[in-house]
């Protein structure tokens, strides 16, 4: 049993669409682009700046560790975690830094690159 397992790799090809200023709650979802990288699950850390707190998607709150939220399948090597309902009023005029986590072939990735978006 190893304890000591290897951190997640760093690869360009888990991406996050552009997105051109505030996205508005109405149509608050999360998009990660998987490139030829093929992951058979993708998650993300949602941060938000103004406290450092992360948002757990199962419990629809801000907490203090961090929560890999797992992704639905949104077409060919993209990948969707929405935000709706009265879930969207926990990122009301809130600020975020996403990362993005995928395993492929047995190995775990972790995308090169986060995103800021502003959320209003």
């Amino acid at each position: 049993f190893d304890v000591t397992a290897a951190p997640p790799t760093a690869t360009p090809q888990l991406t996050f669409p552009a997105v051109a200023g505030p996205v508005p709650r109405s149509r608050l979802a999360f998009r990660v682009e998987s490139g030829t990288l093929a992951p058979t699950q993708v998650r993300l850390v949602i941060r938000r700046a103004s406290d450092g707190k992360y948002w757990n998607a199962t419990s629809a709150a801000w907490q203090n560790d961090p929560v890999q939220n797992v992704m639905t399948a949104a077409g060919s090597a993209r990948w969707e975690l929405p935000i709706t309902g009265i879930d969207r009023r926990a990122f009301r005029d809130t600020a975020v830094t996403i990362e993005a986590f995928a395993t492929a072939g047995g190995t775990e990735y972790r995308s090169a690159a986060t995103a800021n978006l502003s959320v209003r």
